[in-house]
C-alpha cells in the first residue's frame, strides 16, 4: 500500500466519521422530537377522559382530530427524516468496501452488518406503525364510549384512512429508493 492509497484511506476515514455523525444525528433528532409529538398524543388521550369533558363528547372528537393530526406530522418527519438516514447507512456501506479494497485487509463491516440485522429483524417503522395503530384503535374505543358519538367513528376511520392514504403516496416510494442494502 503506498502514500496515496493511505491519503486516500484517511479521506475515507474522514467521511466515515462525518456520514456517521450526520447518521446520528438525523436518527436522534426523530425520536427527540417523537417524544414531544407523541406525549402530546397521549397527554390529549388523557384529558379526554376528565369529568369536564364528560357532558361535552365534541370537544373529546376535537381532542382525538387533534392528537391523530400531531401524531402524523410527527410520522411524516420521521418518515422523511429516515431517508436520511438510509442515505448514511448506505454511503457508511460504500466507504467500509472502498476502504477494504484500498487497505487489501478485512475492514470492519460494522455498517453492513447493521443493514443485514435491518432487515432481518424489526425496525423503528415496525414500532412506530404498531403505536400508530394502537393510538387510533384507543382513540376509536374512547369515542365509541361516549354517549351518542358512534357516528364519530366512521369519521374517525376515514379520517386516518385519508392520513395513511396520503403518507403512504407521499413517503413510501422514497422509503423504497432508500433501502439499506448490505
Amino acid at each position: 500500500m503506498g502514500a496515496t492509497d493511505e491519503k486516500k484511506i484517511d479521506i475515507l476515514l474522514q467521511e466515515y466519521q462525518q456520514t456517521l455523525s450526520n447518521r446520528n444525528h438525523y436518527h436522534s433528532i426523530r425520536w427527540t422530537m417523537g417524544t414531544v409529538f407523541i406525549a402530546a398524543t397521549f397527554s390529549l388521550f388523557g384529558v379526554s377522559f376528565l369529568k369536564e369533558l364528560l357532558d361535552q363528547p365534541e370537544k373529546v372528537v376535537t381532542m382525538g382530530v387533534f392528537s391523530l393530526l400531531v401524531l402524523a406530522v410527527w410520522v411524516a418527519f420521521s418518515i422523511h427524516g429516515q431517508t436520511y438516514v438510509n442515505a448514511c447507512h448506505i454511503r457508511l456501506n460504500q466507504i467500509e468496501k472502498q476502504i477494504q479494497g484500498l487497505a487489501g485487509t478485512d475492514f470492519p463491516k460494522l455498517h453492513h452488518e447493521i443493514g443485514k440485522a435491518m432487515k432481518e429483524k424489526r425496525s423503528g417503522t415496525t414500532i412506530t406503525v404498531i403505536m400508530l395503530d394502537t393510538v387510533v384503535t384507543a382513540w376509536l374505543v374512547r369515542i365509541w364510549l361516549l354517549p351518542s358519538m358512534q357516528q364519530y367513528v366512521v369519521f374517525f376511520v376515514l379520517l386516518w384512512l385519508a392520513i395513511s392514504l396520503w403518507m403512504l403516496y407521499f413517503y413510501w416510494p422514497e422509503m423504497q429508493r432508500l433501502k439499506v442494502d448490505p
